[in-house]
Formats: C-alpha cells, sequence, structure tokens
C-alpha cells in the first residue's frame, strides 16, 4: 500500500548492527505517534540537509505481513512555509 504523509522530521541516527553493517533510521512524528523507519542512502542524504521540526511531505510503501509491518520511504519532501 502506497501513502503520501505530512509529518515532522525529528532527526536522524546512525549506528552499527551486530554484524557490523551500518545503517541509519530517521524519526517521523505524526500527530501522537512517531515512527522510527530505516532508510537507504539517497534518502540519507536528502535528511541530511534538514533540522530537527521541519514539516515534510512523505511518501511511504507500506507492507504488512502475519508477523511484522515494513514501511520503506520512496521519497521525503520539505513542506513550503506559508
Amino acid at each position: 500500500m502506497k501513502v503520501s504523509a505530512k509529518m515532522t522530521y525529528l532527526g536522524m541516527e546512525t549506528g552499527t548492527s551486530q554484524n557490523g553493517k551500518p545503517y541509519t533510521v530517521i524519526g517521523l512524528l505524526q500527530g501522537f505517534d512517531s515512527e522510527r523507519i530505516y532508510v537507504n542512502d539517497d534518502i540519507k542524504q536528502k535528511v541530511s540537509q534538514l533540522k530537527p521540526m521541519t514539516q515534510v511531505e512523505c511518501g511511504l510503501n507500506i507492507r504488512i505481513t502475519s508477523d511484522r509491518t515494513y514501511m520503506n520511504i520512496e521519497y521525503i519532501n520539505p513542506v513550503p512555509a506559508k
């Protein structure tokens, strides 16, 4: 399922998994719900220019299985100030 959502960008965190692979997670907020989403290098590059609490529009690809929900960001763009 593909959705478009206006959210608040909270920030980015990088780290290394137990098997030594680097990862990047971004935080997004919508209402009272926050999400931590693992992102690829393209999205990492785009959000590295954003300040926390920036309003963004995201294109999300959500896949729900019997044991887990997967969320991938297809695009993220800052919402122009009014």
